[in-house]
């Protein structure tokens, strides 16, 4: 099974939970990204999730990724918010970090 980085070193906030049936943010998240084509470009991509905004960090292979990956968990129920600060870094090495 493909897995992912997380880098939510908090407690599990109440919406991190199972509540009534539901799967919690964590579950929903890795669901979308587990049955997207594109799946193993995301296994460096984390994520914290707080009070409605979806933080992402990590590295993809491009920017097409990168939108894919913030198009693919804008619509989660709870998620109102995404900081999409992951960085784009081409296979060949050459790195394009988001400035400031």
């Amino acid at each position: 099974m493909l897995g992912f980085a997380r880098s939510d070193s908090s407690a599990p906030s109440r919406t991190n939970e199972l509540q009534g049936g539901r799967l919690s943010i964590d579950a929903r998240i890795r669901e979308r990204l587990l049955t997207c084509f594109h799946a193993p470009a995301f296994r460096r991509v984390t994520w914290r999730f707080r009070q409605g905004t979806l933080e992402l960090a990590g590295t993809v292979p491009s920017f097409y990724l990168k939108q894919l990956l913030q198009s693919l968990l804008q619509r989660i129920e709870t998620v109102e918010r995404i900081t999409n600060d992951v960085d784009v870094v081409y296979p060949v090495g050459l790195v394009n970090r988001r400035s400031g």
